[in-house]
């Protein structure tokens, strides 16, 4: 299938540029009568991303063509009619929309946002623990919508395959740019999405009771989460939060596997909400960390990053949780 076959690809370019620190050195030949216009060249924070495209000379067998994001960490340096490297790459979508197996399109438009199809990049481990007792799966992404702040790069590119390779491994024999990258930006979150937010906790708890709050904030975005954490030196944690929330759950979505069929994102979007995290809504990757919480100090904490580093968020007051 396309899907395993790019998805192959893919994966082996993002290993061999991560292990090696290289850049895809070829520069390819861009397909004459081919096109791609993003909708804006600069977003605002949480605001879908659009691009619209002719397809013009790739449509042929064993041709596959698909849009790739990459952060543009210097733009000094990154050539818009060279494939970036990737180790810089962050989500996807064919040109028909998602990752799953399709036929290709002339032309036509795609969006990359928190809603159905996926687009992000992922792969997965498996771990299991004889110790803990558990068995689950560790999922690494990279391009969680929103994007953060900063600067980007949109490419449209064609894998070539072998017209003799039938098995689904099989790796591309060429990659080429159908027409130029073009760059986009995105914007910082709004002072006042962080400044004016508020998370109005219950502040006294029993160990089993859920924690509770109402989390208002004044610029409504999707994958908008609420962690909880441990004082750091009797105060609220401040810094960035990665890797330090025991529990969490979505502002907009009741469990952690958001609102939509492909995803775990919650693209629903909520100013105001009544969050409420209990059983379920541990941390994966904190497997020591069980329900129900033990006594102690917690904060609760709206974060408005899907993507590391988590560094913009407001938290509640001090709750106290007894036996």
């Amino acid at each position: 299938m396309r899907l395993i076959i790019q998805c192959t690809t893919l994966l082996s370019l993002v290993l061999s540029a991560v292990g090696e620190g290289v850049r895809v050195a070829n520069s390819h030949r861009r397909l004459e009568s081919s096109n791609m216009t993003l909708s804006k060249e600069n977003y605002k924070f949480g605001e879908t991303i659009k691009v619209d495209f002719v397809n013009g000379e790739s449509m042929k067998a064993n041709s596959y063509p698909y849009f790739a994001i990459f952060s543009d960490t210097d733009s000094t340096y990154t050539s818009l009619d060279e494939v970036p490297s990737f180790e810089y790459f962050l989500a996807w979508q064919n040109d028909c929309g998602g990752q799953d197996d399709c036929e290709s399109v002339t032309e036509g438009s795609i969006e990359f946002s928190a809603k159905d199809p996926k687009e992000a990049y992922y792969y997965y481990t498996y771990y299991e623990s004889a110790y803990y007792n558990y068995t689950y799966t560790y999922t690494t992404g990279y391009g969680y919508f929103p994007f953060r702040n900063g600067n980007y790069i949109m490419c449209f590119l064609n894998d070539v395959y072998d017209v003799e390779a039938v098995d689904d491994g099989a790796e591309a024999i060429d990659q080429q740019l159908i027409t130029d990258c073009q760059r986009f930006s995105v914007d910082k979150p709004k002072k006042k999405m962080k400044k004016k937010a508020k998370v109005i906790a219950k502040r006294q708890l029993k160990v089993g009771q859920n924690f509770t709050a109402t989390v208002k904030t004044p610029v409504a975005i999707p994958n908008a989460w609420v962690g909880i954490y441990k004082p750091v030196k009797g105060k609220a944690p401040t810094g960035k939060l990665d890797d330090k929330a025991l529990y969490w759950g979505y502002l907009a979505c009741d469990t952690q596997q958001g609102d939509q069929l492909e995803t775990t994102n919650c693209a629903a979007k909520q100013k105001k909400n009544k969050v409420s995290l209990g059983a379920g809504h541990s941390n994966v990757d904190k497997p020591n960390i069980m329900w129900p919480q033990k006594k102690g100090k917690y904060f609760m904490c709206v974060n408005f990053h899907a993507n590391k580093p988590y560094n913009q968020f407001k938290c509640s007051k001090k709750i106290t949780v007894k036996p």
